[in-house]
């Protein structure tokens, strides 16, 4: 009997031992997880571009209408929709009037009211760099209380390719560059029915949803400025 005694207490031993490697094994691995978890959490996110498609716009812009030596004061709107990150649809609202135009040899104000509504495509071809390209339908209503024969309604399109460009990005937001050229065919009293404008502006992206920008648009002896604030989303 005291012969197995050894053999007894060996047997016990290697159980023993056996049953503490099986328990100590798993820790090495848990902790592995553990330091794959925490540098998945350290990882940046991804990147939110400030260059948005959806996006509602309202501002004041004037123009200078070298025709009759005077200036519009004007407030418009736009609503854009991104559709599937590559092509949007949106509406524009302009409501426009010009003192002491002389026409048909009287004179008086003009009010005009001007919609739109198209399509654009936008890609990005560079880091904050995108190229956009639009087509619009475009309805005029122009209008005066002492011009009495100045009652005209007329449509048009226009279509317009250029460029938005994040410049100088900060932490909360950044700053924009942007502008092209546009091509209009509508028959207005401003302006001639066919004509070419360029366009070039900045907005300050001051968060990633609120913005202000001001543009400027060359067309013919015609210069626009416009100041405008935007919620992007």
């Amino acid at each position: 009997m005291l012969h197995f005694c050894p053999i007894i207490v060996s047997v016990a031993s290697a159980l023993s031992a056996g049953s503490n490697t099986s328990l100590l094994a798993p820790a090495p691995e848990l902790a592995s997880y553990e330091r794959l978890g925490l540098a998945t959490a350290a990882l940046p996110a991804e990147k939110t571009s400030l260059l948005s498609y959806t996006y509602l716009e309202v501002g004041y812009l004037s123009t200078d209408v070298d025709r009759f030596d005077e200036s519009t004061d004007a407030v418009y709107g736009r609503l854009s929709i991104d559709l599937v990150d590559l092509v949007y649809v949106f509406a524009d609202y302009a409501a426009e009037s010009i003192d002491d135009v002389s026409q048909g040899g009287s004179s008086g104000d003009v009010d005009s009211d001007q919609y739109g509504l198209g399509v654009g495509v936008h890609m990005n071809v560079a880091p904050d760099l995108d190229v956009l390209g639009e087509a619009a339908w475009l309805y005029s209503d122009l209008s005066s209380r002492q011009i009495s024969n100045l009652d005209d309604t007329n449509n048009g399109w226009t279509a317009f390719g250029g460029v938005r460009w994040l410049v100088l990005p900060w932490p909360t937001g950044g700053l924009e560059l942007n502008g092209g050229v546009r091509w209009t065919d509508l028959p207005t009293l401003l302006s001639d029915d066919k004509v070419i404008s360029w366009e070039a502006g900045a907005r300050a992206h001051f968060i990633e949803f609120l913005s202000v920008g001001l543009r400027l648009q060359l067309q013919e002896d015609d210069r626009t400025y416009a100041i405008n604030a935007r919620l992007s989303f």
